[in-house]
């Protein structure tokens, strides 16, 4: 079984608070929308999830996916991906809320832009 969830953003720098939910043993997706806003190839994405609400960097995520593991584009020209949670990616947490942001990296920029941050609830089956 799968879950699947869709974000719409205003666009890079507009960020939003939001809550996904995501079910312990299923495959789970994350729909992102960038409204007004390209993917182009060289672009960074991070999806981070942690324990604690202030977190930076990917040693403080409980774990990560990236464009090459677990982000995939769907439409890169209209800025739409899918983040992709597989069971074994939460099979060690337990159910509750856990903090989570969504980061790109613009090719031509050199700065990290949160998308978006929220609260992830994992639940069980």
């Amino acid at each position: 079984m799968a879950v699947e969830c869709t974000c719409v953003f205003g666009g890079v720098g507009s960020l939003k608070e939001t809550e996904l939910v995501a079910q312990r043993g299923n495959d789970n997706f994350f729909d992102f929308d960038i409204l007004n806003n390209d993917l182009d190839v060289a672009d960074l994405l991070w999806f981070r999830v942690a324990t604690k609400q202030d977190f930076l960097t990917d040693a403080d995520a409980e774990f990560v996916k990236t464009r090459s593991g677990g982000i995939a584009d769907v439409d890169a020209p209209n800025g739409i991906f899918q983040v992709q949670l597989e069971p074994g990616d939460v099979a060690t947490l337990e159910d509750g809320a856990y903090v989570f942001h969504c980061v790109i990296r613009k090719a031509d920029a050199n700065m990290d832009t949160t998308l978006a941050r929220g609260v992830m609830r994992l639940t069980g089956p």
